[in-house]
C-alpha cells in the first residue's frame, strides 16, 4: 500500500502526493509509457488524486478509494473516460502486473 496511515491533513496529503508521483513515475519509466503524471490535491475533505495518463493506459490513485488504484485503457491523453474501470492494490508491482495483464 502506498501510505498506510493517511488522513486529510496537509502534511499527510503532501506526503501522499509526493510518494504517489514518485511511484507513478517509476511505473512510467519501467513500462516505457511516456505518460503525463498529474496531481490534484483537491479540497480539505478529500485526499485528492495522483494520475498517470499515457496513450493507452490511465492510472489514478487516491480519490474515492485511496487503498485502490483505478486502472483503465484509454485512446490517447485526451481520453478521460477510457475503457472499463478496473482496480488493483496501490502497491507498485500490483499496478504494473495489472497493466501488463489487462492493458498492454
Amino acid at each position: 500500500m502506498l501510505i498506510k496511515n493517511w488522513n486529510y491533513e496537509q502534511e499527510s496529503k503532501a506526503k501522499f502526493h509526493k510518494e504517489g508521483k514518485k511511484m507513478l513515475r517509476a511505473i512510467n519509466k519501467e513500462l516505457g509509457l511516456n505518460a503525463d503524471i498529474r496531481s490534484n490535491k483537491a479540497g480539505s475533505a478529500s485526499l485528492g488524486e495522483v494520475t498517470l495518463h499515457a496513450d493507452n493506459v490511465y492510472v489514478q490513485i487516491g480519490g474515492l478509494y485511496p487503498d485502490q488504484a483505478l486502472i483503465r485503457s484509454c485512446e490517447g491523453k485526451k481520453d478521460y473516460c477510457g475503457g472499463q474501470n478496473m482496480y488493483s492494490g496501490t502497491d507498485k508491482q500490483d499496478i504494473i502486473n495489472h497493466i501488463k495483464h489487462y492493458i498492454l
